[in-house]
């Protein structure tokens, strides 16, 4: 097979993998993953496609946002209101780039045994509590808004099944064994395993720690940010911690735009 045809995340072929959220367990499990080839990623892709998932990036959702809310307000989309929902977003933007610098420069120190700098603290803006508000109206109000938002939750629930299916080869310390099917980890086996974690370790943890795999899965499908400037495809976007704030967002968990279909433009 050709480097064209397979760029792996890292040097080496495979990578064990112990979610962050076990380490102090006293038999933590470990997870084998491999390096996915580009041909496998996207028959990753097609195999969502045909599961009919789609995932509408932050500029789509934002534009159909304003859109709907102007239609339902009837008002201008240079309104004073708009414009600070604007802001707000673009405020949002820099404390995600901000969280990702952050997060990865805690990786790195951490594996080269530095101290990690400290966590970015939370999301805050004087106008958030408002905007989240008029976003959650929006939401009730706007079936458009509620479908797009809904389809990127979908997505990014699958896509963490679909990435565990196709980077993990095989995990120790835990009292199933995967399941495979046309050489791929079987969807069931991953729901079985995210149902196992749950059960061994808590529900909180157990479900952090299939987060933390997942997140790990997908890193080896869309490579490490060296790799991924060589490559065609961009990763989805995966989700920042504690930023939360953008409706339907695939960044964020999304707390989608929504409501009250009143002639009166909404207070901000």
């Amino acid at each position: 097979m050709s480097t064209m045809q397979r760029i792996p995340a890292h040097a080496e072929e495979t990578k064990t993998f112990t979610p962050a959220a076990l380490l102090n367990e006293k038999a933590p499990p470990k997870f084998v993953l491999k390096a996915v080839s580009r041909r496998e990623r996207e028959a990753m892709q097609y195999a969502m496609a045909e599961e009919g998932l789609v995932q509408f990036n932050d500029e789509r959702m934002r534009e159909v946002a304003i859109e709907e809310f102007c239609r339902l307000w009837k008002c201008d989309p240079q309104d004073e209101k708009i414009e600070r929902i604007r802001t707000y977003w673009q405020a949002l933007d820099e404390y995600v780039d901000q969280a990702r610098a952050n997060r990865l420069e805690i990786e790195e120190a951490t594996a080269a045994g530095d101290d990690p700098p400290p966590p970015l603290g939370d999301f805050s803006h004087p106008d958030e509590k408002e905007i989240d508000g008029l976003m959650e109206r929006l939401d009730e109000a706007s079936p458009t808004v509620r479908k797009m938002r809904v389809s990127n939750v979908r997505f990014q629930r699958e896509l963490s099944r679909f990435a565990v299916a196709h980077a993990v080869t095989d995990w120790t310390g835990l009292p199933t064994p995967p399941q495979f099917e046309a050489g791929l980890l079987s969807l069931e086996s991953v729901v079985a395993l995210s149902e196992e974690l749950a059960e061994q370790f808590g529900k909180e943890k157990g479900g952090i720690a299939f987060l933390e795999l997942s997140m790990e899965a997908i890193r080896r499908i869309y490579l490490d940010k060296d790799a991924e400037k060589n490559s065609s495809s961009p990763a989805p976007s995966q989700p920042t911690p504690q930023a939360t704030k953008e409706p339907g967002s695939a960044e964020t968990n999304g707390s989608s735009p929504a409501s009250a279909s009143s002639d009166a433009t909404p207070d901000a």
